[in-house]
């Protein structure tokens, strides 16, 4: 009964669609002006949930910070910092590009779509760049955690965005519902634009994926070479978990992000090919406002609802008492065992933990 329903709602649908394409001129206008609310307003919406959810990833990176003594936070919780604040800057420009007082007026969508394109660049080139650097440090088995020097991969990014802006100078106008880089099929500079966007974007999906697949592939074959004895573990395992935990998590946004330059791509490829319509609008703002919402699901996969404690790095200082109080355990556990029954193995295990403790604590004396 319930799909007898839904096919003839769907029909009577598709018959109003029919007779809408075929009416007179005063029915076409009142259904484009009715495809015009429609695009708007979920532009609107989508642009405020975007806006919404990256808020409730600041504050939650706030409370963080403030709990962490408002000391320098991990990697895996500043990235997703960051693109949340982009994100929140695109949305903002997102309602004002969508104002009708804005984009009603010429002159002024150009810088407007100077910023939205500028927004998504940096956007791109930021994202590219930090999984770049945990593709490699997981490659190369290295720590690297920017903290402060963060700056640099922000300098970096604007440069590319800079850039990749740049090749749209000129070519920013008012399109059928908001500003940016004009596709008129009759002028072939306009659209040799959208053919270079199109390469930029696909050379990024790419080397996101690439990064992606191989920082994947690593992790997996990524074994924690630990020693245990007598049930205690010696504190390599413990650094190296820790390493794997934040490249894994800053991993999974980069995913996040390669869904949305899919939908980007799908914009331009349709854009080139077709005129600007409702379904080509709608995958457009698909595309620029579903990172926030993707970015916080993600977020909240990591870490949870609740703000747990955070992971600390294991410094030198506990490495040396971890490593101390196993070499003292797993003496005294065999000087307690049975005398009676010698294993062959007993001292070996000792002589391991100690030669291993003493090399440990040359290393951090150097």
């Amino acid at each position: 009964m319930k799909s007898k329903i839904f096919f003839t709602v769907l029909l009577l649908y598709i018959v109003d669609f029919v007779n809408c394409a075929i009416h007179d001129e005063d029915s076409i206008n009142s259904r484009s002006e009715a495809d015009s609310k429609l695009t708007i307003v979920t532009s609107l919406i989508l642009s405020q949930i975007d806006l919404i959810t990256c808020l409730y990833i600041l504050v939650r990176t706030y409370f963080q910070w403030k709990k962490n003594n408002k000391d320098s936070l991990s990697k895996h919780l500043r990235f997703p910092f960051y693109i949340a604040i982009v994100e929140i800057i695109t949305s903002i420009f997102q309602t004002i590009n969508l104002s009708h007082a804005s984009v009603g007026d010429a002159p002024l969508c150009n810088p407007i779509g100077f910023i939205s394109i500028f927004l998504l660049s940096f956007l791109m080139s930021f994202v590219t760049f930090i999984s770049f650097i945990n593709w490699y440090k997981v490659k190369r088995d290295i720590e690297f955690n920017s903290g402060r020097y963060d700056y640099i991969i922000f300098l970096i990014s604007t440069g590319f965005a800079i850039f990749y802006t740049s090749l749209g100078v000129n070519k920013y106008g008012k399109l059928q519902y908001w500003c940016g880089t004009q596709s008129d099929q009759n002028q072939k500079n306009n659209k040799s634009v959208l053919y270079i966007i199109l390469v930029i974007i696909i050379i990024h999906a790419l080397s996101l994926l690439t990064f992606y697949v191989n920082t994947r592939m690593h992790l997996r074959k990524f074994k924690i070479n630990q020693l245990s004895f007598n049930g205690q573990n010696l504190p390599t395992g413990d650094n190296k978990s820790y390493e794997r935990m934040i490249a894994k998590k800053v991993n999974s946004y980069t995913l996040v992000y390669i869904f949305q330059l899919a939908l980007l791509m799908l914009y331009i490829i349709i854009s080139i090919g077709t005129s600007e319509n409702t379904a080509v609008s709608l995958i457009r703002i698909l595309g620029i406002t579903i990172g926030g919402l993707l970015l916080t699901v993600q977020y909240i996969t990591n870490e949870g609802w609740k703000d747990n404690p955070i992971p600390t790095h294991p410094s030198e200082k506990d490495l040396s008492q971890h490593s101390q109080r196993s070499s003292q355990i797993t003496a005294s556990s065999i000087r307690d065992s049975d005398s009676q029954v010698r294993l062959p193995f007993t001292r070996i295990q000792v002589e391991i933990v100690q030669q291993t403790t003493t090399q440990l604590d040359d290393d951090w004396a150097i």
